[in-house]
């Protein structure tokens, strides 16, 4: 038994159940919890310049090392700040160990108006995958013990845990040893598998999905090895990675992001075994014009929550399983039995292949092209020649990401971070420390806009302050680009888009970063190796033109569906 204060108890049960990250930015009513993180040379503390980038890098952490990181905000505005970025982890199911104080426990819940007062409770509820109020020190083991099995188990997310500021500073002989556990993951039934393959077997034009479930259980190898057996496949922006670069019938991945050759596979497919993906906005909750219509097409839809199932997509055949599992078992599967169709998923798989080369073709021709300023299809292929396939991207912004996609092709999962979910801006500068800190040695590279950039560019002095270097490269349009276009195109008017013309490497180099200004394609490749040289956090910016991608319409027709549309102005 150890005399501790709740906050230094709090402490050793994050440390105990391998949370070894620690973000947020310092707030009184949290000094025995940070006093005593600060101390323990087994975990890591950063202070980061807003709240919100104090959840985004323990998102990151998450995504990169598949284990809880811990964020916080102080009570009051700190959690308001904070909620933003706990919403993004939300969305995309990743899962951070959310703390908030709050007053003392003899004033809130109901509150008597305290100083930054606030009903944390309540809030996070809405972001949050289970939380709840620590209204007595003797329930902190307990209830951090619950957080996290909730967190990590089944499919991941955020949980949250308020403090009354009195429980914090409380001292008392407690017990540390670990209460956390993970619960078996759900397998399949045999029967089940075997049906999947027979489908596949019978089946003519194949295909296979990733989404982010494939990535949460890394089973993107399994992933491949079914692959290997002759099917196309595809992925979720979520799943991005899983598919092997170098396969034979490669074509793309990230949903309707990856275009016109991925929308083909996805709506001409006659049966498709989607793992661990949620059928959503990205996917066109797997229905038309982006899947093939029910009935003709078999959708198969193996998820470890069996809630999702048949959620949008119209399903064939549910399996709740964990994807790592199902996986293993169909290759297995389609091992012991005959492929009879081998020559028409090659057919199939070739034609695939040869619509991405002439997509890529189509888009490698604009990429060609020269105007003052560039266009952005032009630098994302300088950006991408001229960093290696180990390098981590973070793909912000809103054109600026679509073209990311086109361009950037991830080896692993690990090498592209992409919020996916809330379609949130700005985290790619947070994302980028964080990826720095856990891998000093790759390169990290944050592909942005200048909006999403100007957002969390604070955190460029976080990144000085622990000796982090990543990268970012800002194309800067001058613009709320992607909304500038729709203003424009529907009512001729773009209202509140347009943006000051701020030279982003002069304030790169007032923060003590390297800076530096590209005008000429060619000279985006040196830049940016004298960027990984310099030893220091890095923006480079290179003015572009607002360039349409072919995937534009696509927002029309899906994220803003059933809305009318008014005709141009004259």
């Amino acid at each position: 038994m150890e005399a501790l204060t709740g906050g230094a108890l709090l402490a050793k049960l994050l440390k105990n159940a391998g949370v070894k990250y620690v973000f947020g930015v310092p707030g009184g009513q949290l000094f025995p919890f940070m006093d005593a993180v600060s101390r323990d040379e087994e975990m890591t503390f950063i202070t980061t310049r807003h709240e919100q980038n104090g959840a985004h890098m323990a998102d990151a952490v998450a995504r990169l090392t598949g284990k809880p990181a811990a964020c916080f905000g102080t009570t009051g505005p700190g959690a308001t700040n904070m909620f933003p970025g706990v919403a993004a982890a939300s969305a995309d199911n990743i899962p951070i160990f959310v703390i908030t104080p709050n007053n003392q426990s003899f004033c809130v819940y109901p509150s008597i108006g305290s100083l930054q007062d606030g009903d944390h409770f309540q809030m996070y509820k809405t972001v949050t995958k289970w939380n709840a109020v620590v209204n007595s020190r003797e329930r902190i083991s307990e209830l951090v013990a619950t957080a996290l099995r909730h967190a990590t188990n089944g499919r991941p997310g955020p949980v949250h845990l308020d403090f009354p500021t009195d429980v914090l500073f409380e001292t008392a002989e407690e017990d540390v040893s670990p209460r956390f556990y993970r619960s078996q993951k759900p397998r399949s039934e045999p029967r089940q598998v075997e049906l999947v393959a027979k489908m596949l077997k019978e089946a003519k034009r194949p295909l296979l999905l990733a989404g982010g479930g494939v990535v949460r259980s890394q089973a993107w190898e399994e992933f491949r090895k079914v692959a290997t057996m002759g099917i196309p496949a595809t992925t979720t922006p979520m799943g991005d990675g899983c598919v092997d670069l170098k396969s034979n019938y490669y074509f793309g991945g990230a949903g309707w992001l990856g275009g016109e050759p991925v929308i083909k596979a996805l709506s001409r497919a006659d049966v498709l075994v989607a793992v661990g993906c949620r059928f959503s906005t990205w996917m066109g909750h797997g229905r038309p014009p982006i899947f093939g219509n029910a009935g003709e097409q078999k959708i198969i839809q193996v998820d470890i929550k069996g809630e999702v199932i048949g959620q949008n997509a119209p399903v064939e055949l549910g399996i709740v399983s964990d994807a790592k599992l199902f996986l293993e078992e169909l290759e297995e599967a389609l091992r012991n039995i005959s492929l009879d169709n081998k020559e028409e998923w090659d057919s199939w798989g070739n034609e695939l292949a040869g619509s991405y080369k002439s997509y890529m073709g189509e888009l490698m021709q604009l990429a060609d092209q020269s105007s003052d300023p560039m266009n952005e299809a032009t630098a994302l292929r300088e950006i991408r020649s001229a960093i290696d396939d180990d390098t981590i991207v973070m793909a912000d912004g809103g054109q600026v990401m679509q073209w990311t996609h086109t361009f950037i092709r991830p080896r692993t999962p690990m090498n592209k971070i992409f919020a996916a979910g809330i379609g949130h801006l700005g985290f790619g500068m947070p994302f980028a420390n964080a990826a720095k800190m856990l891998f000093p040695n790759k390169k990290v590279v944050n592909i942005t806009g200048d909006g999403a950039f100007a957002m969390t560019c604070q955190e460029l002095e976080t990144a000085l302050r622990y000796g982090l270097h990543p990268v970012t490269v800002i194309l800067d349009d001058k613009a709320w680009g992607m909304i500038k276009a729709g203003q424009v195109g529907l009512y001729n008017n773009p209202a509140g888009v347009d943006l000051s013309d701020i030279d982003y490497a002069e304030i790169a180099k007032g923060f003590g970063a390297y800076g530096e200004k590209v005008q000429n394609p060619a000279d985006i490749g040196p830049a940016l190796e004298r960027a990984f040289a310099s030893g220091r956090p890095a923006v480079i910016e290179i003015p572009v033109s607002f360039t349409p991608h072919p995937v534009d319409p696509n927002w029309g027709g899906l994220v803003m569906r059933g809305c009318e549309f008014p005709f141009p102005s004259p």
